[in-house]
């Protein structure tokens, strides 16, 4: 799921860059390596372009003369298309057909009809099949960088599967110990209590999560508008989750090595209850908090910048989107959850970070 919804946010990104131009009329991203411009190095940074057209003439109609059964990674070719016997009507000195008919007394009426001289070619049945390249996209060299970054993938801890085992190991201790320490549940709660507009009355922590849940289950307008300006949910980022449970840990491995079938099993299952501790935590507890303290702060910061407004202190009303991503960063901020990639933070940097802190997600947005 993950996978797909990151592909289909990566197409229309693309296509929004495609499509996006500055005054001159020149788009961002651009398949010409202009003056100051950049290659996008991700492999998704491309996009398909018509090179041209492959023609068989027909002896006659039905006649299959033309089969393509290849389709490259960088090109391919459409299915052909069957194109019958036409009449092209042209103007006695020009190039150009004015009109195609299938049939010839159409043609003969239709060239009958002109008030000038006009001649009629008949053209051959032909199969005719399209040809596209996938090409390379450029940006400007600052927006290219920081998409470069942004899309950046680790290669030393993947290259490296000792440095990937310390990764997993510092994961699994990591998640143990601030889970069994209650570090998370004590520090959103905090942050829930002691610094969103929500007054007395919504203080309960435990009744906000639950409100903010509903919220993201309804797929609340304001929770839309808070993602869509960088507001994350749901995201684990103090340790890696992903290699918890893709992998099986160290321990695990031993004793299945042993032949400790009962062990591995209580081991495995331990395993299981800690991921679902951890989704309960942090795409439950911590979605919920977030999502109901942005539309608190949201709706304090959109009023307050209304009054400005109304009273004469700024010219300009107040942007949803700009105050929504301002928002946004700070709840991020304040209950952790840095759009890491909208920085351009490498991951490999990050899973340095993870083995050198224990909670570097808290700690750093904090």
């Amino acid at each position: 799921m993950t996978e797909l919804s990151t592909v289909l946010a990566n197409r229309a990104f693309v296509t929004r860059g495609v499509n996006t131009k500055d005054i001159n009329g020149g788009a961002m991203f651009s398949v010409d390596n202009l003056p100051g411009y950049a290659p996008l190095k991700a492999s998704g940074f491309s996009v398909w372009r018509w090179k041209g057209d492959i023609k068989a003439v027909k002896e006659q109609e039905g006649q299959k003369v033309l089969t393509v059964n290849s389709h490259g990674r960088k090109f391919y070719a459409t299915p052909p298309n069957e194109i019958p016997t036409l009449f092209a009507v042209y103007k006695e000195d020009s190039q150009r057909a004015l009109r195609l008919f299938e049939d010839k007394t159409e043609a003969e009426n239709f060239a009958a009809e002109k008030h000038y001289e006009t001649r009629i070619e008949e053209r051959p049945p032909m199969d005719v099949s399209e040809i596209f390249e996938k090409v390379p996209l450029y940006a400007p060299a600052p927006i290219a960088k920081l998409i470069n970054q942004m899309t950046a993938t680790d290669t030393f801890f993947r290259d490296m599967p000792a440095a990937d085992a310390v990764l997993r190991l510092n994961a699994g201790l990591k998640s143990w110990i601030l889970m069994s320490s209650f570090f998370h549940h004590i520090a959103g709660a905090r942050s829930w209590a002691l610094a969103i507009h929500h007054g007395w009355k919504g203080i309960n922590p435990v009744s906000a999560y639950k409100k903010g849940l509903d919220k993201i289950n309804d797929l609340h307008p304001l929770v839309e508008l808070g993602v869509k300006n960088g507001l994350l949910l749901g995201e684990i980022q103090d340790w890696a989750e992903q290699a918890l449970h893709d992998q099986v840990g160290l321990t695990e491995r031993l004793t299945n090595h042993l032949g400790l079938k009962r062990t591995s099993k209580v081991l495995a299952g331990g395993r299981y209850v800690r991921e679902k501790w951890s989704n309960s935590l942090f795409k439950k507890f911590f979605a919920g908090l977030k999502a109901e303290a942005f539309v608190v702060e949201y709706t304090h910061a959109l009023q307050k910048a209304q009054d400005k407004y109304n009273a004469g202190k700024t010219k300009e009303p107040p942007d949803p989107d700009a105050i929504a991503e301002e928002i946004a960063l700070l709840i991020n901020a304040d209950f952790g959850g840095l759009h890491l990639q909208r920085m351009g933070r490498h991951p490999t940097l990050q899973k340095i970070g993870r083995l050198m802190l224990l909670a570097p997600d808290w700690t750093e947005s904090n």
